[in-house]
């Protein structure tokens, strides 16, 4: 059986790879900008669950993708999970995500925790 180690995974690595900023370094940050999402869009539903300890996607930057989203209309429930990191809040995820799922299929107003 094949496992996965996902604590580890999540761990920065031990050293640089790259030799330029990919944010602001042709062609990089054109992939990087065409597999992000900038903004939802107006009117649009979302849940965003994520773990407070997160090492791969830093939480700030999260809040901001939020507050940028609510400011253009979306309605966005952002959730923060205690304690995770980027894979376990997977897991952790998964009964508030269903359950989410589920109220839009009943047709029941989404959530927000815009501000």
């Amino acid at each position: 059986q094949l496992g996965l180690d996902v604590d580890r995974a999540q761990q920065p690595l031990a050293r640089n790879f790259l030799r330029v900023d990919p944010i602001v370094s042709p062609p990089w940050n054109g992939f990087i900008a065409g597999n992000s999402i900038a903004s939802l869009p107006r009117g649009s539903n979302a849940i965003i669950l994520q773990g407070t300890e997160d090492a791969i996607v830093n939480p700030r930057v999260t809040r901001r993708f939020v507050q940028n989203a609510c400011r253009n209309g979306a309605r966005v429930q952002f959730v923060t999970l205690q304690s995770k990191g980027h894979g376990s809040s997977a897991k952790a995820a998964v009964p508030q995500a269903i359950s989410w799922i589920n109220a839009r299929f009943l047709l029941k107003p989404a959530p927000t925790s815009c501000w």
